[in-house]
């Protein structure tokens, strides 16, 4: 028998109980999760009750992603957890989904997660749609030598914030990402600009060596000249009296390794991260496309959840616009789950197409090709 759901915006009544349901799914102590709260705010918190009791809930960032060089809004889950007792009884699909139709129902396009098991957030149409790659490589193995360029230690995010230039698929930052960056919990943060061509967000971590020695956290860089991104590495070479090596999340083909002489970095892990797409039509025209490419795309749509967005649509591009409307062939078959890789470039629609996710014919399948047609989609932050 189901149980009695319901699912509601935080009550500040709640939130000692909220916060030791998440303490125990994340194994983060209670009074931890108070800068959670205060990053997202009430208002971006919902709450799962069975019975009359908190049995669990979930934060939304709410934010931007950059696709063809255009910020959609974006909803980002996280803390998403269900206390043991209340688990295998349907409580996080029900609380997801009522959150994912409020989304919508706010002109929000898009939403997005890391998933801890991606059978649930895919039987609600998330799909995998881009990474997040992790990165090491030694201080000492550093040949970039180059300190032209003055660097300045600077406070916090405003300092930084003009520097930053999301590409394909990187974050439209919300203050509270920022502050995750710069005032990560429990840890601390050095911000250096290099003049206005880079700036980088450094912490530490015990390296296991010694009691002295660390890993240099980098928790966000970037560089816009060449001189730049050698003083960045430089910087991150000179703590290489005690540093031993740098660690950084970026794209699985990070051009920035291209300055060291040699292959010496190497990656120590993946995650992808999923998207859920909330409108179709709202998805679709939000985002950039190739300037240079035009064409028309027939969709026919399965979305289980959301009927708003199932069915046929023509996508008609031009000049870097998309113009999306009812009608068409439907020459393209997909479920919503499918159009997530499709629409931000992560996979080619003929992987698509061979994995089963979407249906169409040779020439359809070249049309969606040459639309779609991206760079990686890759972040490094987590949320």
């Amino acid at each position: 028998m189901r149980p009695d759901i319901r699912h509601a915006p935080l009550d500040p009544n709640d939130w000692p109980d909220l916060a030791r349901v998440l303490g125990s799914c994340f194994g983060i102590p209670a009074e931890k999760w108070d800068s959670f709260r205060s990053r997202l705010g009430d208002d971006n918190l919902r709450v799962a009750h069975v019975g009359g009791q908190v049995a669990g809930g979930l934060g939304i960032y709410r934010m931007g992603q950059v696709f063809g060089g255009r910020s959609v809004p974006l909803g980002g889950l996280a803390g998403v957890g269900i206390a043991a007792e209340h688990r295998g009884a349907g409580v996080a699909g029900a609380m997801v989904g009522d959150t994912l139709r409020a989304l919508r129902d706010d002109g929000v396009p898009l939403a997005g997660l890391y998933a801890s098991t991606q059978r649930l957030y895919r039987s609600i149409g998330f799909e995998q749609a881009g990474n997040r790659v992790a990165w090491k490589v030694g201080l000492r193995a550093i040949d970039v030598l180059d300190r032209t360029l003055p660097v300045t230690r600077v406070e916090g995010a405003d300092a930084l914030r003009p520097l930053y230039h999301p590409t394909h698929g990187n974050l439209d930052r919300s203050a509270a990402i920022w502050e995750r960056i710069t005032r990560p919990r429990g840890a601390e943060s050095w911000c250096y600009r290099v003049g206005d061509e880079g700036y980088a967000v450094l912490g530490t971590e015990p390296s296991g060596v010694s009691d002295f020695h660390f890993h240099v956290l980098v928790r966000d860089w970037q560089a816009h000249t060449p001189a730049a991104a050698r003083r960045l590495w430089t910087l991150l070479a000179d703590h290489s009296s005690l540093g031993t090596e740098a660690r950084w999340f970026g794209a699985a083909s990070d051009p920035r390794i291209a300055h060291l002489s040699e292959q010496a970095a190497e990656i120590i892990g993946l995650q992808r991260w999923m998207i859920r797409i909330l409108d179709v039509a709202g998805a679709l025209t939000a985002r950039g496309w190739p300037a240079h490419v035009s064409g028309e795309l027939h969709l026919d749509i399965d979305d289980p959840l959301f009927s708003e967005n199932a069915g046929r649509w023509v996508v008609e591009v031009a000049e870097g616009r998309a113009h999306v409307a009812r009608g068409g062939s439907g020459s393209l078959k997909l479920g919503i789950r499918g159009l997530a890789p499709l629409y931000t470039g992560f996979y080619d629609p003929g992987v698509l197409a061979e994995l089963g996710w979407v249906q169409g014919d040779a020439a359809t399948l070249r049309t969606a090709a040459r639309l779609f047609a991206s760079p990686e989609p890759w972040m490094s932050e987590m949320y």
